[in-house]
């Protein structure tokens, strides 16, 4: 029997059995498809002829770890979004400067401070007691004195000198005065 006799006869039989149709097209893997396999051929290769060298098996394989490779156009694009969120984060942190101490948070701003009252539990929404200075300095005098259910602002003037003081007094949920802080810092005062 000859060989092609043979071999004719079991793609007889095995279009029969299975029912395949040997017209199906080629198979042509992608350009992609292509360029990884000889990639990874190529590391094998590399990783077996060491190893041939060496004589041994029991030596690690080389490993490579290759950054991955941006385009023109997606560097460009990821430097000039670095860019933007810097100068965002840089805007941010000079525009909003946060002043906290134990029982007051603040805003600081490039030449006023606003200043919130924290812990507003179990306090009074009116004033009950009106509060005056009972000893003012030679020279100072009453000038004015408003008052509302939330807050009571006294003006004592010199006219000798021209100095003022005032005495402010808020609710804590009303509490948020804007404070002069261009030329002036705070004091803490025990």
């Amino acid at each position: 029997m000859n060989e092609n006799v043979l071999k004719e006869i079991l793609l007889e039989v095995h279009e029969i059995e299975c029912g395949v149709v040997d017209d199906l097209p080629d198979f042509k893997p992608s350009l992609r498809h292509r360029l990884a396999m000889k990639r990874i051929f190529t590391r094998f290769e590399k990783n077996t002829r060491k190893l041939r060298n060496t004589g041994t098996i029991q030596e690690p394989l080389i490993i490579e770890h290759r950054a991955r490779r941006y385009s023109i156009k997606q560097r460009l694009l990821i430097a000039t979004l670095i860019i933007i969120l810097m100068t965002l984060l840089a805007g941010c942190v000079n525009a909003i400067v946060k002043f906290v101490s134990e029982r007051f948070n603040g805003t600081v701003y490039e030449d006023n401070t606003k200043l919130f009252a924290i812990n507003l539990e179990n306090c009074p929404q009116t004033i009950e007691y009106q509060y005056a200075l009972t000893n003012v300095p030679d020279g100072f005098k009453l000038i004015e004195t408003i008052s509302s259910s939330t807050n009571v602002y006294t003006l004592y003037s010199n006219e000798l000198t021209g100095q003022v003081i005032t005495l402010n007094q808020w609710v804590k949920s009303k509490f948020a005065p804007h404070y002069n802080t261009e030329n002036n810092t705070f004091e803490t005062c025990k």
